[in-house]
């Protein structure tokens, strides 16, 4: 949320990048990905650099264009990332067959998470969807769930 009010967008949101501040808070690193999105609501890569496939969104992908809800999207990933304890998404599936995996509908598997809070990320991890997600539905989300989230 702080991230996106800067007008900013991180494009690597990922558990790598994720530091513990304290014990209920925890604070995003890593900004050499990030672009600044304050005259337009997008960035458009016109290059292709080494990106962090697994955790994009599949727009992210094909057309090289990131906003916030490509965040959001990695922010699901990430989620996932927790909730599997640090294992790495997709790792059957090789890089460069991640897009195709995705637009064939195709998502991670639930983790050891509720099934209410594994169908709010696979809702936001509907590519044909127009109700794209807004942090504040995540920090709205994290506020009314935060002690059922795991189901072990």
């Amino acid at each position: 949320e702080y991230i996106s009010s800067l007008k900013l967008i991180h494009r690597d949101i990922a558990a790598r990048n994720i530091l513990l501040y304290d014990e209920r808070r925890v604070k995003i690193s890593d900004f050499g990905l990030s672009k600044d999105v304050y005259q337009t609501k997008y960035y458009s890569s016109e290059t292709r650099k080494k990106l962090p496939i697994k955790w994009m969104a599949p727009e992210a992908i094909e057309k090289q264009r990131f906003n916030t809800f490509t965040d959001v999207w990695s922010f699901g990933v990430f989620m996932w990332e927790v909730f599997k304890l640090g294992k790495e998404p997709y790792p059957e599936i090789r890089n460069a067959d991640i897009l195709q995996f995705l637009k064939l509908g195709y998502r991670l598997e639930q983790p050891h998470c509720t099934k209410a809070w594994y169908l709010f990320l696979i809702s936001k991890h509907n590519i044909h969807s127009k109700n794209e997600v807004h942090l504040d539905q995540l920090i709205y989300l994290f506020n009314m769930n935060s002690t059922v989230f795991i189901s072990l």
